[in-house]
């Protein structure tokens, strides 16, 4: 069975999506971008340190097309303000369960894939946790947190 991605002539996000990742691991910042990047979208990123207020995170949030907050590395605040603003304004949001770049890939290859394959991601809850599912195929590919 050929992989989805393989394919594709042109990066999977190669609408010029921006993706903006709110906190992680500030080392690893040019490597989350190089990620992005790789799979044709616009990277942002915020620390997720909130000091004055939300404001910033809040402008980030509007302008993305698809966010990434890490649970790990990131201040309470900014989670709880990211899923609020996400919610709020239709965004599609993805907690990840670990700053690592491999979790960023998953998630943006899941992505891909699905658009690929003409399907949406959803989300499902499998042994108590909740993994982003294709309906159409038989098994989850990425544990999330729920939102």
């Amino acid at each position: 069975m050929t992989h989805p991605l393989a394919s594709l002539n042109s990066p999977p996000f190669s609408g010029g999506e921006r993706i903006v990742l709110i906190g992680g691991i500030s080392r690893l910042k040019p490597a989350y971008q190089e990620a992005i990047e790789s799979m044709g979208a616009r990277f942002m990123h915020h620390t997720g340190a909130c000091p004055r207020g939300t404001k910033e995170l809040a402008h980030l949030v509007r302008r993305a097309h698809i966010v990434l907050c890490a649970w790990d590395h990131n201040s309470h605040q900014a989670c709880e303000a990211v899923k609020a603003l996400c919610k709020a304004l239709g965004k599609p949001c993805y907690f990840l369960s670990s700053s690592g770049v491999s979790q960023v890939r998953r998630i943006l290859e899941g992505l891909a894939c699905s658009r690929a394959a003409g399907r949406k991601l959803t989300r499902r809850n499998v042994d108590g946790k909740e993994q982003l599912h294709d309906p159409d195929a038989h098994l989850p590919t990425d544990p999330l947190p729920r939102t």
